[in-house]
């Protein structure tokens, strides 16, 4: 929904699309001091979005933030101060001394737990809508250091930019042009906990092998997670060449096969929807879009 404010003035409401990512790949190089890992990673924002409106309201009783879920994949995303949304709009709350209360309607379309970004990415949207709707009090730079301080993957996405090479523990972004691309996401119905894979990596039976070393740490922790890949292979083999490959996305549960146009990944999805698979055919961002709001991309902000 269009919003009627200026870029630089304070406004009533802003819609804002949040893209889910793949990462392409995903290089581990060790722990760190602060207990975090350091990586490398390619991330490429993808066709598959959320939507958030954020209103801003006047001052009065009640919450600061008020967050409501709904949409297709909204099963299990808390709809309280614990989610990153709420976070997030918080934080520009207190860093700019606002006193005026915030309504985020969230509409979930990204799977939950899956390796694709979908709660970094809201957060990201929130936290630039909110700044938006305050008159953009706080700088980009601001805004990026909320965001290092609230995930690992928040700095791509408010970034702007379709495809990067992220580093540290994923807040180093350093931009990389377009490119096409065209995928089929598939996802199990179970998730997986971050941490446990991280720790099972250092796991000597564990033998990182692809382009994603978090892999092999995630099937080994869900031995039913390796199952399920095996069977979503065979169900790919009949229509894809030899060289078609699923790979996890961040710390998992979702794989990734790329396709050599949308049409043959669109392919891909309908047949494995016909076995019963959740799949989502994605295509890469061919514009910085990392987080718009009314055709306004957040990297024009930078």
């Amino acid at each position: 929904m269009p919003s009627p404010c200026a870029h630089a003035t304070p406004c009533d409401a802003v819609e804002v699309h949040a893209p889910a990512k793949i990462n392409r790949t995903l290089r581990i190089f060790g722990r760190r001091d602060d207990g975090f890992h350091e990586l490398e990673s390619e991330f490429v924002a993808v066709s598959l979005f959320d939507t958030l409106r954020v209103e801003r309201l006047p001052p009065g009783d009640g919450e600061r933030v008020t967050l409501e879920v709904d949409g297709p994949t909204a099963a299990g995303v808390p709809a309280d101060d614990s989610n990153l949304v709420a976070k997030a709009v918080a934080e520009v709350c207190r860093r700019t001394d606002a006193t005026d209360r915030f309504r985020v309607r969230l509409r979930k379309r990204i799977p939950n737990q899956a390796g694709l970004g979908g709660g970094s990415s809201d957060a990201a949207a929130a936290l630039w809508a909110a700044n938006r709707l305050l008159g953009s009090p706080l700088p980009h730079a601001t805004l990026h250091a909320i965001a290092a301080s609230l995930g690992s993957d928040l700095n791509f996405f408010l970034a702007g930019t379709p495809r990067a090479m992220c580093r540290g523990r994923g807040e180093r972004v350093e931009r990389l042009p377009p490119r096409p691309l065209f995928a089929t996401i598939a996802k199990p119905s179970l998730g997986l906990s971050t941490g446990a894979i991280f720790a099972a990596y250092h796991d000597p039976d564990v033998t990182p092998a692809g382009r994603n070393d978090l892999q092999a740490a995630a099937e080994h922790v869900s031995p039913p997670l390796r199952d399920w890949r095996r069977t979503l292979e065979a169900a790919t083999a009949p229509s894809q060449t030899p060289s078609a490959q699923w790979t996890m996305s961040g710390s998992g549960s979702a794989y990734v096969c790329e396709a050599a146009t949308h049409a043959a990944a669109s392919r891909l999805t309908a047949r494995l929807r016909g076995r019963g698979f959740d799949a989502w055919t994605v295509s890469a961002a061919v514009a910085q879009v990392g987080v718009i709001a009314d055709g306004v991309s957040a990297a024009e902000h930078a």
